[in-house]
C-alpha cells in the first residue's frame, strides 16, 4: 500500500535529548549529520554502495492526531555499475533487540510506487526509510541501548547480507545537538496482514492507522529544575 505525498520534517534533537545511535562498525561515513555505516557492494568486488544511519526514535503522527513512538534507521542503497537492477526487499530488514527477538518494519517511506520490493538501477541512488515497532515496556531510547539491523541487497552476482550493529552514546550536553533534514518521500508502505512487525516477546504491532501524516523526533523532555535553558535550534 502507498500513497500521496507526505512531508518528513525531522530536526535531531537526538530523538531524546540525551542519546546518538551510531554503527559498532563500519562507521566510515555520516548521513544528514549521524554517524553512518558505509559497505562497498558486493564487497569482493564493488558495484555500488549501501550507507546506513539511524536517528533512533521517532514519533509518528496520524491524520487524526494519534501518535505512537517507533525505531526509525535510514539505508541508501547506490548502483554504481552494476547493468542489472538491484533489489532490496524491505520485509528481509529487521531490527533485532537484545533478547527480544526482531521485526520487520511497520512501515516504509521512500520515493517510489514499487514497494515492499525496491529496485535500483544502474547509476542510481535509492533512500529508504523503515519505521519498526517498539516492544510494549521499551518507549524511548531509554530501554534501547544497542540494536543489530539485519538487511539484504540482492545484485546480478549474489545476494549480499549484512548485520549493522548499533550502539546507543550518551550526548555531552544533553541539551544541544546537531539538526537534520530526513527529506521528503511520497510513498509509504504498511501491510496490516503481514505478520513480520513483532517481537518474541509482547503483542505485534496492531494497525490502526493506514500511514502516517508527519514524523518528528520525539519531544525533548523539559531540563531539570535550575537547569540553563536550551538553545534554539541553528536556522538552516
Amino acid at each position: 500500500m502507498f500513497g500521496g505525498s507526505v512531508a518528513l520534517a525531522m530536526m535531531l534533537g537526538c530523538s531524546s535529548d540525551k542519546y546518538l545511535y551510531s554503527p559498532a562498525e563500519q562507521a566510515t561515513a555520516t548521513m544528514d549529520g549521524l554517524p553512518a555505516g558505509r559497505y562497498a557492494i558486493p564487497p569482493e568486488q564493488p558495484l555500488g554502495t549501501v550507507v546506513i544511519a539511524s536517528p533512533g526514535v521517532v514519533e509518528l503522527k496520524f491524520s487524526d492526531g494519534v501518535k505512537t513512538r517507533m525505531l526509525s534507521v535510514r539505508m541508501t542503497v547506490t548502483n554504481n555499475s552494476d547493468d542489472v537492477p538491484w533489489k532490496i526487499d524491505t520485509r528481509e530488514a529487521r531490527i533485532v533487540l537484545p533478547g527480544g527477538g526482531e521485526s520487520a518494519p511497520a512501515y516504509v517511506n521512500t520515493d517510489g510506487q514499487e514497494l515492499p520490493v525496491v529496485e535500483v538501477a544502474r547509476g542510481h541512488k535509492r533512500a529508504l526509510d523503515l519505521y519498526y515497532p517498539l516492544p510494549a515496556e521499551a518507549k524511548d531510547e531509554k530501554h534501547v541501548p544497542e540494536f543489530d539491523f539485519k538487511w539484504q541487497v540482492h545484485t546480478s552476482n549474489r545476494t549480499v547480507a549484512e548485520r549493522t550493529p548499533f550502539d546507543r552514546l550518551e550526548l555531552e550536553p544533553a541539551y544541544a545537538a546537531p539538526n537534520y533534514a530526513w527529506g521528503f518521500a511520497p510513498y509509504w508502505w504498511y501491510d496490516p496482514f503481514w505478520p513480520g512487525a513483532t517481537y518474541a516477546y509482547g503483542p505485534p504491532y496492531v494497525y490502526r492507522h493506514p500511514r502516517p501524516a508527519k514524523v518528528a523526533p520525539v519531544p525533548l523532555a523539559p531540563p531539570p529544575k535550575g537547569a540553563a535553558p536550551r538553545p534554539a535550534p541553528a536556522p538552516k
